[in-house]
């Protein structure tokens, strides 16, 4: 049976670029979430306790980003569904693009802040489409291990990451430039969701129509 399981999913392309792609957007989100307190403190010299309300509001703005952007693509892609994937693409290098100008411009205090949260607000786009693009290519009866499978990547390869990368960095660059430097891997995020937009058409095709055993017996004796 998980022979079967992971048989089904490893041929599934569409989900394994979603997979990294996805964590490769989450190292920027967890990085950041991670070190901001902290790089306000040491560069704007605010109080440990502000400097973690501050942080809280970036977390906030990715909190009603992920949920307004899901609502965006879905939107977009009501004609065409295909749509999904370079709308995402697109705003994971929008976030880069704010985030690395917030981190390594000339803004400083409450300018640089407002940035980050505007960057804030446009990195957690991803979070709720991946999961949607999974259902979509994933056959039905595999749903929930396609679904752990996604959950598993972008903890391991995406969240677990992002601070240490960050740590790392600042040991040899310093906090403000490991911070100015994490944003490009949404760069990776965006060519890996656009390897997945690739087979994306394929893959949903396949199983589109795609109606479990289980369901049909259920609908069939409830019709007898």
């Amino acid at each position: 049976t998980l022979k079967h399981i992971f048989g089904v999913l490893a041929r599934t392309p569409t989900l394994r670029w979603i997979c990294l792609g996805g964590a490769m957007q989450l190292i920027v989100v967890s990085a950041i979430w991670s070190w901001l307190p902290s790089f306000l403190n040491r560069f704007d010299g605010t109080s440990p306790a502000q400097a973690g309300k501050q942080a809280a509001l970036v977390i906030l703005a990715g909190a009603f980003g992920a949920f307004l952007w899901g609502l965006v693509i879905d939107r977009l892609s009501v004609r065409n569904p295909h749509n999904k994937l370079p709308v995402l693409s697109a705003l994971c290098l929008v976030s880069m693009a704010i985030l690395m100008y917030a981190f390594n411009g000339p803004l400083v205090g409450t300018a640089r802040l407002n940035l980050i949260i505007v960057g804030g607000f446009f990195m957690n786009c991803t979070v709720g489409v991946v999961v949607g693009v999974v259902m979509d290519v994933v056959h039905p009866g595999v749903r929930s291990t396609g679904a752990a499978v996604l959950a598993l990547s972008q903890n391991l390869l995406g969240l677990a990451v992002g601070p240490f990368v960050v740590g790392a960095l600042s040991d040899r660059w310093g906090l403000r430039e490991a911070l100015a430097f994490v944003p490009l891997f949404s760069v990776l995020a965006a060519l890996f969701l656009m390897m997945a937009a690739r087979s994306y058409k394929n893959d949903s095709a396949l199983v589109s129509g795609v109606a479990l055993d289980i369901a049909q017996s259920t609908t069939a004796h409830a019709v007898a």
